[in-house]
């Protein structure tokens, strides 16, 4: 139903679709997209999108997640660090899908990615006080900056 009626209200000035496809812990994530892409089927008046939901990030998964970016055109995905045991990703799991959505090509149309900074990080942390550490050794690394 949201597909049909959301995608009338944005071909008439709505906000165009970008829909979260949701992966579960396991699932693959071609099949979560074909999930989604099956709920769509035959009903958007317009183009429309994913917001692509990475639940979990195994390295025999890597790969995947490449395909989607550089074939399947998936630009947009959410990796959540709230809702424990669904949906909540560990820091080593962001760092992957980030590291993994970087590398890509230098003469196709994709999402580009920004290098760290960690210079730019050191003097935010250090020069501005005012925003102070929040929780520093949950962070890993960057926490020893």
């Amino acid at each position: 139903m949201i597909f049909r009626t959301a995608s009338i209200a944005a071909a008439h000035g709505g906000t165009p679709i970008i829909d979260f496809a949701v992966r579960y812990k396991g699932q693959s994530l071609t099949q979560a997209l074909d999930n989604w892409h099956q709920k769509a089927n035959g009903k958007p008046a317009i183009d429309y999108s994913f917001h692509l939901i990475v639940t979990d990030l195994p390295a025999e998964r890597l790969p995947e997640l490449k395909r989607l970016i550089h074939q399947e055109g998936v630009t947009s995905f959410k990796l959540f660090r709230a809702y424990p045991g669904v949906f909540l990703v560990d820091d080593g799991t962001i760092f992957k899908a980030m590291t993994t959505a970087a590398e890509t090509s230098r003469d196709k149309d994709e999402p580009p990615m920004a290098e760290l900074d960690l210079d730019m990080t050191r003097e935010v942390r250090h020069v501005w006080k005012f925003f102070g550490d929040r929780r520093p050794e949950t962070y890993n690394e960057l926490g020893k900056i």
